[in-house]
């Protein structure tokens, strides 16, 4: 059973990451909390940067805790990889490792052509059919039926669920 776990109630010797598995195009090692459950982070009250079919970048303006939390979690996969020597038994060279909170520029003010630079929390997701659906609702529970609705400046509860550790053969990230 899943236990959705918060920034405050996590802990690192609570996280477990599997052996690596290979695949044809890729190597895995599949990430649990507590006892093999899924790894099910809640995050609250983030204001949606941006958002479209495939990722949502959430602001990390004025919320230390989520950026110490993601950047936290960055190292610990980073060192794990470092010592499971996982890129040179599988001779995985030149890989970049993309980081759960990025930086997001934007245009402030079209006018005077200012720019303003924020940390966000950039996460994929998927709104195909298929078992890692990413499912999106609205007020009490309802399901959003129009994805416009996230184009606004609204701000989000979410659950993330953190799956793997994933090294692209194609794409050649982490």
């Amino acid at each position: 059973m899943a236990t959705l776990i918060t920034p405050e109630t996590f802990s690192f010797s609570e996280l477990n990451i599997l052996n690596p598995v290979k695949t044809d195009d890729k190597v895995q090692c599949h990430i649990s909390y507590s006892k093999l459950n899924p790894l099910m982070l809640f995050i609250d009250d983030l204001e949606v940067i941006k958002f479209n079919d495939g990722e949502i970048l959430l602001s990390l303006s004025n919320n230390d805790n989520y950026k110490k939390l993601f950047n936290d979690i960055d190292s610990y996969i980073i060192s794990y990889i470092q010592s499971q020597e996982i890129t040179k038994k599988y001779q995985l060279k030149k890989y970049s490792y993309n980081t759960f909170i990025n930086t997001y520029t934007s245009n402030s003010n079209n006018s005077t052509n200012l720019t303003n630079s924020i940390d966000v929390l950039k996460l994929k997701i998927n709104l195909d059919d298929s078992p890692y659906r990413t499912n999106i609702f609205f007020r009490y529970g309802e399901p959003v039926r129009d994805l416009s609705v996230m184009q606004q400046n609204i701000k989000v509860k979410c659950v993330i669920e953190i799956l793997n550790i994933t090294f692209d053969f194609n794409t050649k990230t982490i």
